[in-house]
């Protein structure tokens, strides 16, 4: 079976986002571009980062037939700041501004090296979590989806087409939730707020699933039909009228997303801000103390019973010693 035109662009971008994560190799033929001078680990991390800041650059001048500069630029920045958690946490020195002023300077030297004609990219890096990190990623992929159909002014017709563009659309939006979902309590007003304000261009993570429209008509089949007179019979080929199917899922896809990222928020909500939570929180403090006090009295009874041994000392007890004669 053929690949799908979709297909074949997912698989491409796939494949930048592999070329933009991966190290350096000889290909590359950057290994000593930019040189810190220093021996902690720390700068050694800043150093790989900024060679591999060029040959983004040049990854970039691969892949400008699928991605803007808007976007290129949205996916470097999330590198960068997967690359920035990395340094903070590195032995050594590490020093938030030593990082942002050093990338902020290169970024301009690895943009005109790479025989760009545009400008470089905006550096926008800060801190954020890992599960941030990755959500954003995904939500670049579903903007570079959009963006590929919507400049095609495309409406998908095909039905392999519409299986596996929603396909996609929903593995991303299920691993956007699965994040959500394990990310830790501090994370959970960075996502809300990223996904809230999340712009692919002018438009909002809920116009990327609705301007791209999936509709295929279901043609009509052509069917034998048998016509009998008398003994004989013909058989006539005729339309089969099967069911017309303009089939449209965007907004079946984003009331589903928006339902459960609202039961997450709400659910969450309630058990930290609401008497519900705080509830909870005492009845399970009153468990533990409940326990404790179990385990304590249990453990006192039992020191008692070893430090006060009763078994032929009681004085209600008679004491018996057995006799014995020697005579016969």
């Amino acid at each position: 079976m053929a690949k799908t035109e979709i297909n074949k662009i997912i698989e491409h971008l796939e494949k930048f986002n592999q070329s933009l994560n991966q190290g350096i190799d000889d290909t590359d033929n950057v290994q000593e571009r930019f040189k810190l001078v220093s021996e902690d680990f720390s700068t050694r991390t800043l150093n790989i980062t900024l060679n591999e800041l060029y040959k983004n650059y040049n990854v970039f001048e691969r892949y400008k037939d699928i991605l803007n500069n808007d976007l290129y630029c949205m996916y470097l920045n999330n590198w960068l700041n997967k690359k920035f958690s990395k340094y903070m946490i590195s032995t050594g020195k590490p020093s938030e501004s030593t990082f942002i002023n050093n990338v902020s300077e290169h970024n301009i030297t690895a943009a005109k090296q790479s025989h760009q004609v545009i400008v470089p990219c905006a550096l926008d890096i800060k801190k954020y979590s890992q599960s941030t990190i990755k959500v954003k990623e995904k939500l670049h992929n579903l903007c570079f989806i959009r963006n590929y159909f919507k400049q095609k002014s495309s409406i998908l017709q095909n039905k392999d087409e519409c299986f596996d563009f929603y396909t996609y659309m929903h593995n991303n939006i299920n691993s956007i939730l699965e994040e959500i979902a394990n990310s830790k309590d501090n994370a959970i007003k960075e996502l809300n707020d990223l996904i809230q304000k999340f712009k692919c261009k002018e438009s909002g993570i809920d116009n990327i699933f609705t301007e791209v429209s999936c509709k295929y008509e279901h043609h009509p089949e052509k069917s034998t039909k048998k016509d009998c007179k008398g003994s004989q019979c013909n058989l006539e080929i005729t339309e089969y009228e099967g069911d017309n199917c303009n089939c449209t899922y965007n907004d079946i896809f984003v009331s589903i997303f928006f339902s459960i990222l609202g039961t997450l928020l709400l659910c969450f909500a309630l058990y930290k801000f609401s008497p519900i939570g705080s509830w909870l929180n005492r009845q399970k403090e009153r468990e533990k103390q409940i326990r404790k006090n179990l385990d304590d009295e249990s453990l006192h009874e039992y020191l008692e019973d070893a430090s006060n041994p009763t078994q032929g000392t009681d004085q209600n007890i008679p004491y018996y010693m057995p006799y014995h004669t020697l005579k016969n």
